[in-house]
């Protein structure tokens, strides 16, 4: 591949590219892979350009090629950006069929924007409802694609009022028997991917895909010879979610609005409301009781006096709404209330497998929002079910992110995929570190343990946030922590714009970040990773402490008993690399490009008292470490803001 991202090939003619051996040695080992049908693991650094050289060696190698990526903006980024750029330096003599595909949600659906938002009648949102979906409507007129996302300036996130009105489910698609089928966004979509040479997804419509298919439901993705996981590290719990089994009261409130819509006019709609209220109340039952019992298991859930009868409620309520929706009661049943009967029916099935199965090999439990519950019933391990489909030779998986080994060690990812025999390769930091970036451990705080642990370790980040002069993003391992933190920073008045997590959506916090250029951003899990920031304005990452998982998750209480009855040792075997790579993830939003300079504090005296802090530092970029904020402050003073 060197003839092409090497000095002298087309990609150098790109305008600001580099060529880089790490690059061309990575694209070298994905073309391997591909032609071999082989499982290759690759851990390319930030700054190695891993997107060119997988999306090179896949269009070079004229195989059909699936790319799967994290989220949907990486997914929009690659598509749009990063691969019509590598199209123009290959510049191919028959330019190859490619498509975006995401999952149904992102579409709109026509069938539902007109049959469950028409000009009359209560609208989701009230008036500003009204408003927006006159706009969806002008829209609708002239998209081509359907996709949500160049739709500007409506909200259509999951949790507004209008996304249920003009989207679709697979629990609620009418499929080939919807009069909008030849027109539906989401079949225009699929068609176009199984037609073209390289599709981009997203992880978690591969996965359901393959859910689809383990379950002898057809296929969602066409067949292909090769699948490149970009931001691999995610593919183990996604795998999780994917293979689990969950009820949840948002599906509730769903399957109840869905059949009020459809009970409208005939001599069953009063009994259908009926149903319809019966199954929400039925659900609020299991809410309240779950809300006030102490645990986190089903188990727990099923010692409280009452769980019985409240379950069997509303066991009782999904077969009465799944028998008024198959009755109709005024001639033939329309084929959308047959699908409401069968959502019943499959949440029923789902609410008894969650309460009545028992498996050593999963774990049953629940979570209670402040407005919601979800009942799950979630494998140990995504191994035993994936190993089979990524070892099956008919075609090449490439697995690559910046974090899939801890230290040297890529056992951990391997093992939750059940790809140990795949090939592992790593890359050396493609930055330069050790003159642009300096590992500040403050001397003196206590142990993250310590009740003035929270306090010391706010009062030595501010003295780096000073010297900084702003400019920096306080990450924390847990939602509690940023909230103490919060309070505190209140308290304090610092003179920099401070934004907080929670307090806007994440993309809003990031434009006011860049564009400050000397803001302090407060975080939690969803700022350790796909964050970019670049130049002055992100020029120190301070992380409260080792991201080790936290020790109430029902899932991993559940895998570390069952790796102790195998005599194994859960610590070194998950917790810890788990920690490693979510701190690799963490300490990465700091250098982004060649340019950047930066500081990166670690307030955890862990890394040097515990002998299981070298493999952190191993697994950090090579960078000089001090624990003097002299030094830092010199650090700073060399660089100042232009």
């Amino acid at each position: 591949m060197e003839h092409l991202l090497g000095p002298g090939g087309p990609f150098a003619r790109l305008p600001g590219f580099s060529p880089r051996p790490a690059q061309q040695d990575m694209a070298a080992q994905v073309a391997d892979a591909i032609d071999g049908r082989g499982l290759l693991v690759a851990e390319s650094p930030t700054g190695t350009g891993k997107t060119y050289a997988y999306l090179a060696a896949a269009l070079n190698s004229g195989r059909k090629v699936i790319v799967s990526t994290g989220t949907r903006n990486l997914q929009d980024q690659i598509y749009r950006d990063d691969l019509p750029a590598v199209l123009k330096a290959l510049s191919p003599r028959r330019p190859p069929k490619t498509a975006l595909l995401k999952g149904r949600a992102n579409y709109l659906c026509t069938h539902r924007l007109r049959a469950r938002a028409g000009e009359q009648g209560d609208f989701p949102g009230g008036d500003e409802g009204k408003s927006s979906l006159a706009k969806i409507r002008a829209w609708a007129a002239h998209t081509t694609s359907g996709d949500l996302e160049t739709l500007d300036g409506i909200d259509l996130s999951g949790n507004a009022p209008l996304f249920r009105a003009v989207t679709s489910t697979a629990d609620n698609c009418l499929g080939s028997k919807c009069g909008d089928y030849e027109k539906c966004f989401v079949r225009r979509a699929r068609a176009a991917a199984h037609d073209a040479d390289l599709i981009v997804i997203n992880h978690h419509l591969f996965f359901s895909d393959l859910v689809l298919k383990k379950d002898g439901f057809g296929n969602l993705l066409p067949d292909a010879d090769a699948v490149i996981f970009d931001e691999a590290h995610q593919l183990p719990q996604t795998a999780l979610d994917f293979l689990g089994v969950r009820f949840s009261s948002g599906q509730v409130f769903e399957l109840s609005y869905d059949a009020a819509a459809a009970a409208p006019g005939g001599r069953n709609s009063a009994r259908l409301s009926a149903c319809a209220r019966a199954l929400r109340n039925a659900s609020d039952g299991v809410k309240k009781l779950a809300a006030k019992t102490t645990g986190r298991l089903i188990a727990d859930l099923q010692k409280e006096k009452s769980f019985a009868r409240r379950e069997s409620h509303l066991r009782r309520a999904l077969e009465n709404l799944c028998a008024a929706l198959e009755a109709g009661g005024d001639g033939e049943v329309p084929e959308e209330r047959l699908q409401l009967a069968r959502r019943a029916s499959d949440m029923l099935g789902r609410l008894e497998q969650i309460c009545d199965a028992e498996s050593e090999d999963e774990v049953r439990w629940f979570e209670v929002g402040e407005k919601s519950y979800a009942l799950h019933c979630t494998p140990l391990s995504a191994a035993p079910v994936l190993s089979g489909y990524f070892n099956s030779a008919e075609r090449a998986f490439v697995f690559t992110s910046a974090t899939l080994a801890a230290g040297t060690s890529f056992t951990h990812f391997t093992e939750s995929l059940g790809i140990a025999g795949a090939r592992a390769v790593q890359w050396p930091a493609a930055f330069d570190y050790a003159s642009n970036a300096l590992l500040y451990l403050p001397p003196g705080l206590p142990d993250p343990r310590h009740p003035d642990f929270a306090a010391r370790m706010m009062e030595a980040a501010l003295r780096v946030v000073a010297a900084a002069g702003g400019r920096t993003f306080l990450l924390f391992t847990s939602h509690r922590a940023l909230g103490d933190a919060r309070r505190m920073m209140d308290r304090k008045k610092i003179p920099w714009p401070l934004l907080v997590q929670g307090d806007e959506p994440r993309n809003h916090l990031l434009k006011k970040f860049r564009a400050a250029g000397n803001a302090v951003l407060m975080g939690s899990a969803s700022f350790w990773e796909g964050v970019d920031v670049r130049g002055e304005a992100l020029s120190c990452v301070v992380i409260d402490k080792l991201p080790f998982p936290p020790p109430d998750n029902p899932v991993l209480q559940a895998r570390y008993a069952k790796m102790e009855r195998e005599g194994r040792n859960w610590f070194t075997e998950s917790a810890l690399p788990q920690a490693v790579l979510t701190l690799k993830q963490g300490a990465g939003r700091l250098i982004r490009d060649d340019r950047d300079r930066g500081v990166l504090v670690i307030c955890d005296r862990r890394l040097g008292e515990k002998s299981y802090g070298k493999i952190f530092m191993q697994s950090l970029p090579p960078m000089r470490r001090s624990v003097d904020i002299a030094e830092v402050q010199k650090f700073f003073a060399a660089a100042k803001p232009s």
